[in-house]
């Protein structure tokens, strides 16, 4: 067997890894039982569980669970239910249904599924929303029932409510009439 040099300051990582690569290597190349099993955890990644002579995998820590809650304004709304009934994944080739409350001169902005909409807003209080001069284009649209409810949902609309990431829209105490995730927001 024909063994060649390497500098061992030369592999990633700092000392510890250092050591670990060769022990593995190591037990690569001697170790006739896979009985030994290694397991490191370094502080940045968690490292699975490895048999000499096994390639190591390792995880990703988990993502952050975003706990914050997402603002009314310059948050875009994703269309997730509307009176009730679950609004499903959108075809790769359609644009979501969504509502973009913006700051500038309350304007409100969004797309009802066919169509694009524009308006304002004003809020009359904590949770109080009133819209208006609500228009929209007039694109011939094969499902046009959902986007009328939609905009209808929108006219109707007296107060809000956002837990998290989730926006509903609501006339006084009656069930929501649409609700909406955050896609991106401003933290």
């Amino acid at each position: 067997m024909k063994y060649s040099s390497f500098n061992i300051r030369a592999l990633p990582g700092n000392g510890i890894l250092r050591i670990l690569f060769l022990f593995l290597l190591y037990g690569a190349f001697s170790c006739k039982s896979r009985q030994a099993a290694v397991t490191v955890i370094p502080t940045d990644s968690v490292v699975s569980n490895a048999v000499a002579g096994d390639k190591i995998g390792v995880e990703s820590p988990a993502p952050p669970q975003d706990t914050s809650t997402a603002e009314l304004q310059e948050t875009y709304w994703k269309l997730t239910e509307l009176m009730g009934k679950s609004i499903g994944p959108t075809p790769a080739d359609k644009k979501e249904m969504n509502i973009v409350f913006s700051k500038d001169g309350n304007k409100v902005t969004g797309f009802a599924g066919c169509n694009g909409f524009m308006g304002t807003y004003e809020l009359k209080g904590p949770g109080q929303i009133k819209f208006n001069g609500i228009a929209s284009t007039k694109m011939s649209c094969p499902d046009i029932d959902t986007e009328m409810s939609f905009l209808e949902a929108l006219g109707t609309a007296d107060n809000f409510t956002i837990n998290g990431t989730q926006l509903s829209l609501n006339r006084a105490r009656m069930a929501p009439l649409a609700r909406f995730q955050a896609v991106y927001h401003n933290r």
